[in-house]
């Protein structure tokens, strides 16, 4: 995920630099992108041998749904 990736670069160039205002705004991104994380680890991780799998976040709670034919 590009987005995680150009977080921690924030992070660590705050950290290399010392600017405060980096680091905090990196902190709050990697905090951000920790969710879809979470997802992408989720999705990666199931294993189903139906030929035909869809995954889609679920319509009203936090989550996603799979179907699988």
């Amino acid at each position: 995920d590009d987005f995680a990736a150009l977080t921690v670069y924030e992070y660590l160039v705050g950290l290399v630099i010392a600017s405060p205002g980096l680091l905090l705004l990196g902190i709050a991104m990697t905090d951000a992108a920790a969710g879809d994380l979470m997802i992408v680890r989720n999705v990666l991780g199931f294993k189903e041998s139906g030929k035909e799998v869809v995954y889609m976040d679920h319509p009203t709670e936090a989550g996603g749904v799979v179907f699988v034919r």
